[in-house]
């Protein structure tokens, strides 16, 4: 306890796999909040596991709790432990698992009657290191007017904002969700459900793709679903009103999201409440790709999939109109959304849905009949318009994004 990790015999290999609940509570921690995620809890995993393990938390760097595996099963062993709230600062927070060995018994120690460890000879102590995989964790970009425009996962997918893409709705009674969510496009319940309180991600409920296809029914209000999909509980939450509009919700289909309804007075339609991330064209090893602010995520550009083109022109008031179209051959479909960078930097999403004819008959096909897209976006170039670099991306559901050509 309190010992820096670089001061430990640190394993160079561990079978063990550690995945934290609510990792992305560590990204971004305000020590003044009055609220320090100090109870680090979560599973541990890998092969050759056994019924428990002696485990030790650092944060940043140094040891600040000891803790002992429970509820061991073939698969996993659970883990808690309570980490001092000093030992937390502002911003970004490194949490780390380790199993404790003791070098000099060959295997892990045992329980004692008085609830101690039972390791001896200290000096043969050593830690093994967790790759810490915490469960898909997500965040939100902002384009230029500060409307919600994409939403990222933890694990580097793209999912642009689209109105009506997924229909639903969530109610809440006191601590208790409940609600569901329609993919629209295929006829079926939606993937993830998504909450943000604040614009920070608070959980995910995940709706399941692969179950069967089930009818939108025609009797529902606009933006509804009739059948309950999710009942859940959320503690903590701020219970007036002021609170209560921090709280957004997103479905997530296979390749888009939309805001769901939400007490529908609060929602605003407009700006979205607080935290988001950035987008920015970045460079790595030689090769392009969507870098995220927060945790470091890249999305690399894909070669092929999508096929399109947009053109520029310059609008009045210093904004620049952006057209084109783009469709998905391999999947015989239209993607439902780009991404418009200007200068680098991300400024918004544009919905694939207008009729382009000429390029369906181009194409020999009527599945591409409603491949267009068209949306004007400011330029941040100090010369104006005619010197912004305008580039637009199509992401896909493998995790990577396709770039459209264009002037």
């Amino acid at each position: 306890m309190g010992r820096s990790v670089s001061a430990l015999r640190v394993e160079s290999e561990s079978p063990f796999v550690a995945h934290l609940k609510g990792r992305s509570d560590y990204d971004d921690i305000d020590t003044a909040s009055g609220w320090i995620p100090a109870l680090v809890r979560g599973t541990v995993t890998g092969a050759g596991l056994p019924a428990a393990l002696d485990l030790a938390v650092a944060v940043n760097g140094v040891i600040r709790a000891v803790t002992r595996s429970f509820e061991p099963t073939a698969e996993s062993v659970r883990f808690v432990a309570m980490v001092p709230e000093q030992a937390f600062r502002d911003g970004p927070n490194l949490v780390e698992v380790f199993v404790v060995r003791d070098g000099s018994m060959g295997s892990m120690g045992s329980m004692d009657s008085t609830g101690s460890t039972g390791l001896t000879g200290l000096t043969g102590l050593s830690i093994l290191p967790t790759s810490v995989r915490p469960a898909v964790t997500y965040a939100v970009a902002k384009a230029h007017d500060g409307t919600l425009a994409v939403v990222v996962s933890s694990e580097g997918r793209l999912f642009p904002v689209v109105r009506n893409a997924v229909r639903g709705q969530v109610i809440r009674r006191g601590e208790a969700f409940t609600g569901g969510a329609f993919d629209v496009r295929r006829s079926r319940v939606a993937e993830v459900v998504v909450m943000f309180e604040a614009g920070r991600f608070r959980l995910a409920h995940p709706l399941g793709p692969g179950r069967s296809k089930i009818r939108e029914p025609e009797t529902t209000v606009p933006g509804q679903i009739a059948i309950p999909q999710f009942q859940l509980s959320v503690p903590d939450l701020a219970p007036d009103e002021r609170g209560d509009k921090q709280i957004r919700f997103v479905g997530l289909s296979e390749d888009a999201a939309s805001e769901l309804g939400y007490r529908t007075h609060f929602r605003l339609l407009g700006a979205w409440p607080g935290h988001s991330v950035e987008l920015a064209i970045e460079e790595r090893d030689g090769n392009e790709g969507i870098a995220v602010s927060s945790g470091g995520a890249w999305i690399p550009l894909a070669v092929g999939g999508v096929r399109g083109r947009f053109e520029v022109a310059a609008a009045d008031g210093g904004g620049i109109e952006v057209s084109g179209w783009a469709v998905d051959e391999t999947r015989r479909s239209v993607p439902p959304a780009a991404l418009v960078f200007v200068d680098g930097r991300f400024v918004g999403t544009v919905a694939i849905a207008r009729r382009r004819s000429d390029v369906a008959a181009q194409l020999g096909s009527s599945d591409f009949q409603d491949c267009g897209f068209e949306t004007t976006v400011p330029t941040e170039g100090p010369g104006g318009s005619a010197t912004a670099a305008v580039r637009v991306f199509v992401p896909m559901p493998s995790g990577s994004a396709a770039e459209l050509g264009g002037p």
